[in-house]
């Protein structure tokens, strides 16, 4: 095989109310920015209830389902993955999701094809080529690798869909200042119904404050777009809103999120809200109406967003590392 002339991508990837869509949409995006430079992608995907494929054959990429019993299993997923990634002949193979194995990296490598692995918080040695971490001070981590391995990391690696990529984040005031636009998106999995019920309780009566509860993420872009402040979860949204320039406040979903957010909020990135099992109606309402009443304390979060992400070569690395065996 040619690499010199393969343009070919296999990405692997799930979304489900369990897992929620995030390991997804980073996958779509990177798939989105390879496919603008000419890639043909190819996916692989389970097709767990809650989540539609639609969003994959839109974006004219080969899908390929995935067939799982009711629990995972690693020997018979990955001889799917193999069996296809024997037919479309990648130059990559991208892994995002937290239940691939170092196993499951090995065999792949072992078969002879370079990989990607796309991952939050380093498990386990890794077997892949390259070893994305998007996340701000992943370059603190340490990571079991392989000799010939090669780590990217931090926000200048951030995945970004094309109707990010499509906007001007450029930093701008609030539109009204006395009408605040909040955009609440943390899901959605059944499991948040209570936690967006108490979101609503805690801001539906409070002053010049206007909401808006956002679950697909279509067009999510335009949605912060018009946003003065949002409340998320610690996933990727996050990276989204630095880059749009969106202030924005985080309730952690797991045990991982809740270790790593309070390290955002010490840096001034967001106003961590803690554990979404923990949140009361009042502390709600009280971070929120004292974020607003705070102009300062804004503008000063604004500008530590502003300074963390050079918009300009975002994704770059990443592209240019896929780039150097075609």
């Amino acid at each position: 095989m040619d690499l010199k002339r393969n343009k070919k991508i296999l990405i692997r990837a799930d979304a489900s109310s369990q897992i929620g869509v995030g390991h997804m949409m980073r996958a779509l995006a990177l798939g989105q920015l390879l496919s603008d430079h000419g890639y043909e992608i190819h996916f692989a995907t389970v097709a767990h209830e809650g989540f539609s494929a639609d969003l994959l054959s839109v974006q004219r990429f080969r899908v390929y389902d995935l067939t799982s019993k009711t629990a995972w299993e690693e020997s018979a997923d990955l001889e799917q993955l193999l069996k296809i990634a024997k037919d479309t002949q990648p130059a990559w193979v991208v892994l995002d999701g937290y239940h691939f194995t170092g196993i499951y990296e090995r065999i792949l490598k072992q078969s002879g094809y370079k990989i990607l692995r796309v991952d939050d918080v380093p498990q386990g040695h890794y077997y892949a080529d390259v070893i994305l971490n998007q996340n701000f001070g992943a370059e603190n981590f340490v990571y079991e690798k392989e000799p010939y391995a090669s780590v990217l990391t931090g926000l200048q690696n951030v995945l970004l869909r094309r109707e990010f990529r499509s906007l001007d984040p450029l930093p701008r005031p609030v539109k009204n200042p006395d009408q605040w636009q909040i955009m609440v998106s943390l899901g959605g999995s059944s499991s948040l119904d209570s936690v967006y019920d108490l979101m609503d309780k805690a801001l539906k009566d409070l002053p010049h404050v206007s909401f808006k509860k956002v679950l697909g993420q279509e067009n999510i872009a335009l949605e912060m777009l018009n946003s003065d402040m949002a409340i998320v979860s610690g996933g990727s949204t996050m990276w989204e809103l630095v880059y749009m320039g969106v202030p924005f406040f985080t309730v952690a979903l797991n045990e991982k999120q809740e270790a790593y957010l309070p390290l955002l909020s010490q840096k001034g990135l967001c106003v961590n809200l803690g554990f979404f099992k923990r949140l009361t109606i009042e502390n709600v309402r009280q971070s929120v109406l004292q974020f607003i009443r705070d102009r300062e304390g804004r503008e000063q979060m604004k500008r530590r967003l502003q300074d963390s992400m050079d918009r300009r070569v975002i994704g770059q690395k990443v592209l240019e590392k896929l780039m150097a065996v075609v």
